[in-house]
């Protein structure tokens, strides 16, 4: 038997071989300690004897990660990189149907926003929506993520500010962009046993509410549009229903949408002038009695 004192001398392989690596994840670099470099074909050895990087502290640490194989340029969630927090480059208002819409193009150097969150406050409600799981729409390419919500007061009309901030995964939070949002509204209309709810004139985007019953239940109001062009009408609801709607400039039909389906929402474009009376009608077909939801906007 050889002693083991001359085993150590003599550097057996079977006490001083590389490192078992058949069980590594290759998938992905781990978030602390030295990095593979996986583009290379060398085997890395246990020396010891080299330090990279300005006194990392750390043997082999090159100072920064480097991307798994196939990497899409994008960094995985829960990335340390280089600890750069998010910037909004791009941001905008989205009137619909059902409330509004917020749409932001995001830069983040080190990728990590997946994880992260998109935030809006309106009137001191906090909406906070996971990225990816809860947004509306996200390409992670380009960073432009869109989310939605509905005031309680989208009826009623709305003129305030919104502010929007994103967090990344690890935290780190985006200067806040500020959008103005101006929505005419009226409050819900209410059943007075009188044909339409006289309003005027109205400014775009402009949102009517109302309460579809049965009996061939029929909603209208009164409008003078601001200025002549042609409008988007998109009527929605919230329930199992099929409803309608008819634009008429005293008995002459302009235009409208009649879809048999209970599945909303119906949109139509309609050219209309300024100092003209328009009378809007929602009527109910068949279905449940539900809510429903009429914006006029610009195309």
């Amino acid at each position: 038997m050889i002693p083991s004192a001359l085993l150590l001398l003599l550097g057996c392989p079977y006490i001083f071989g590389g490192p078992d690596l058949s069980k590594v994840d290759k998938a992905r670099a781990p978030d602390t300690g030295p990095v593979v470099d996986t583009a290379s074909t060398e085997v890395p050895t246990a020396d010891t004897s080299t330090t990279e990087g300005p006194d990392s502290g750390v043997t082999g640490d090159t100072g920064r990660s480097t991307p798994p194989t196939g990497d899409t340029g994008l960094a995985p969630t829960g990335d340390t990189g280089a600890g750069v927090p998010p910037t909004i480059t791009g941001a905008e208002v989205l009137y619909r149907y059902d409330g509004l819409g917020v749409s932001v193009v995001v830069s983040d150097i080190d990728g990590d926003l997946e994880g992260g969150t998109l935030t809006v406050v309106d009137d001191g409600v906090v909406h906070a929506f996971l990225i990816p799981d809860e947004l509306s729409y996200w390409d992670p390419k380009k960073g432009d993520a869109r989310v939605r919500f509905r005031p309680d007061d989208y009826c009623d009309g709305i003129d305030r500010q919104l502010s929007v901030t994103v967090d990344d995964a690890q935290g780190l939070t985006s200067a806040q962009a500020v959008l103005g949002v101006e929505v005419f509204g009226v409050g819900k209309l209410v059943e007075t046993g009188v044909y339409t709810t006289p309003v005027g004139q109205i400014e775009v985007p402009a949102v009517f509410c109302g309460e579809a019953t049965d009996d061939y239940d029929i909603d209208a109001v009164d409008i003078r549009m601001p200025s002549p062009a042609e409008y988007t009408f998109t009527l929605g609801w919230d329930g199992s229903a099929d409803l309608d709607f008819s634009v008429y400039e005293g008995y002459d039909y302009k235009g409208g949408a009649f879809a048999f389906s209970d599945v909303p929402p119906e949109t139509a474009d309609i050219l209309m002038q300024t100092g003209v009376a328009y009378t809007v009608e929602v009527s109910w077909y068949w279905g449940n009695v539900v809510d429903w939801t009429l914006l006029i906007d610009s195309p």
